[in-house]
């Protein structure tokens, strides 16, 4: 790719403000200061969004990442196997493969700890374990630690699930704040149920919802997958497909596919109510309901660690008002499938 003298001068005159060009080749190009002042063009596949005066980059011919200082307009010599994305300033990065991990606070340019195990921070607190110990605990997005668990998991869908001493499982909000229930076994949240196991004769197997309540009682069950879970009910032998409003079929159907799609974010609430071919009944409105809540909470969650203002009360009228009429819309289109006259109502 080739430049002119023009264009080359006036790269130099934008060089704090622009030191990345976009090719038209699949590539950013990097602007390197050299010795004696000149610049050099240096092709990365990857260059990160400048934060505090860095950036991470991965040059075109090599494997691995480098930052780049932009007030100096260098790139520093060490180099790191696995640079995460960065989430509410931090990033998790290894300098070797199976070398520790440690976290890179954004606002300091510091690489600190040496975790056998770390996650990023992109749903919720970091989960941690250090080199030598057996415990586990979370890095919030003030750095600030929690106490230790025999065993802990990263965030889905706003919780982390987490052992207890006792060898109970648990579930962990954003927030730190411990759920009021325990149980004798669970996964994490997958498709926004956590499976959950009671021991006991028989077995009883529930899914966790989104809100903090249990639905369904099964002899049998697997965690969700693309909005299905295999469950058997109790005292029966077939095995049926549970979709995310709890209706149990011998197959996947296709209603299950458009609410995981809604779930997924692939459609919109408005879009899906208009589709043609989408049929629902009462289940579907609580269940949107339910979706819509904890979505706000998580940007009010998100709002209050970027230190955005958040004001409930508006968010809370704009998105019930959004799903009166997304509701009204539909019995508009297909009445027959929601009972006339029905009183419309939400669940928090």
């Amino acid at each position: 790719m080739e430049y002119s003298a023009e264009n080359m001068k006036k790269l130099k005159e934008d060089f704090e403000n622009k030191p990345v060009i976009l090719g038209d080749d699949n590539l950013s190009y990097l602007l390197v200061r050299q010795e004696g002042g000149k610049q050099k063009r240096i092709p990365c596949v990857y260059v990160s969004d400048a934060s505090h005066g860095y950036r991470f980059v991965k040059r075109q011919e090599s494997k691995l990442f480098q930052r780049y200082n932009e007030k100096l307009g260098i790139l520093e010599p060490e180099t790191f196997e696995y640079v995460s994305d960065e989430y509410f300033g931090y990033r998790v990065v290894q300098r070797q493969k199976n070398a520790p991990f440690q976290l890179y606070i954004a606002k300091n340019g510091k690489f600190v700890g040496n975790f056998e195990y770390l996650t990023t921070m992109q749903n919720g607190p970091a989960v941690a374990k250090k080199i030598g110990e057996d415990d586990y605990f979370f890095i919030d997005e003030n750095g600030e630690s929690s106490k230790y668990y025999p065993y802990a998991e990263g965030y889905s869908y706003g919780k982390a699930l987490y052992i207890t001493k006792n060898g109970k499982f648990g579930f962990r909000d954003r927030k730190g704040k411990l759920g009021r229930i325990t149980f004798d076994q669970a996964d994490s949240y997958s498709d926004g149920f956590a499976l959950v196991r009671y021991n006991g004769d028989p077995v009883i197997f529930r899914f966790f919802n989104l809100a903090g309540n249990l639905e369904g009682l099964y002899g049998y069950a697997t965690g969700y997958h693309d909005g299905f879970a295999t469950v058997i009910e109790q005292g029966k032998t077939q095995k049926m497909q549970r979709d995310l409003l709890g209706n149990l079929t011998e197959g996947r159907t296709e209603l299950g596919k458009k609410v995981f799609e809604y779930l997924s974010g692939d459609v919109t609430l408005e879009e899906l109510v208009k589709d043609k071919d989408f049929s629902y009944d009462k289940k579907f409105e609580r269940y949107a309901t339910m979706v819509e809540n904890y979505r706000l909470q998580q940007r009010q969650i998100d709002s209050e660690i970027q230190g955005k203002s958040f004001n409930e009360e508006k968010e809370e009228t704009e998105m019930t008002a959004r799903l009166k009429s997304c509701f009204e819309e539909y019995r508009k289109k297909d009445n027959s499938k929601v009972e006339k006259g029905s009183k419309l109502e939400f669940y928090g």
